[in-house]
């Protein structure tokens, strides 16, 4: 009798855990996501430097506005990730109503030094700021390096406040500071689109 109600209580035991573990698997769902080597300026709640994000490697770019707990990342690497991605009840307004978490790292290829690639500035006052001689910060997020000469036009550029657009390649060490290759173009904020990009 004893042996019964014990196999009885853990069966009970058994099935209540396999009933947790399926509403678990019903509440999230997993993607890989590539994340490409360099962030581009986006507009969302206010102009940032956003990572851009594409599910399969043969879909065009776009922006990923979220972040993905657990992963951090690098400029100068494209990634392709494995995240879980949970539905968020009620989500704060202005707020994601999905929550990423990183599963796993399944690639992360450095950039070679020879890939160029643009970076937009819409707005120079404030977002591109002179941190020490020939080093600049876009964005409070990636420092940049230019020649004396280069470094002259962009504090003029500055100064009256016009965005610009870059061009920029990755130093061999990826912590090291993006080197401007050119200013590609620079204009009015309200004409920047139509003129350069």
């Amino acid at each position: 009798m004893k042996i019964a109600k014990i196999l009885g209580i853990t069966l009970s035991l058994i099935m209540i855990a396999g009933c947790g573990h399926e509403s678990d698997s019903e509440t999230y769902r997993s993607s890989d996501i590539y994340l490409n080597h360099y962030k581009s300026e986006c507009s969302s709640f206010e102009l940032a430097l956003c990572v851009q994000s594409r599910v399969d490697d043969s879909d065009d770019w776009s922006f990923f506005y979220d972040h993905i707990e657990g992963f951090e990342y690098e400029w100068g690497y494209t990634y392709k990730l494995s995240v879980k991605i949970e539905d968020v009840d009620n989500p704060p307004e202005d707020s994601s109503s999905l929550k990423y978490t990183l599963l796993e790292i399944k690639e992360k290829i450095k950039e070679p030094t020879t890939s160029l690639f643009d970076v937009s500035v819409s707005r120079s006052a404030g977002l591109l700021v002179n941190e020490s001689e020939n080093i600049y910060k876009i964005y409070n997020d990636k420092e940049i390096e230019c020649l004396n000469s280069d470094c002259e036009t962009i504090d003029s550029l500055i100064a009256q406040d016009m965005a610009i657009l870059f061009e920029f390649k990755h130093q061999a060490d990826i912590e090291d500071p993006l080197e401007l290759t050119q200013i590609k173009c620079s204009a009015s904020r309200e004409s920047f689109r139509e003129s350069c990009l």
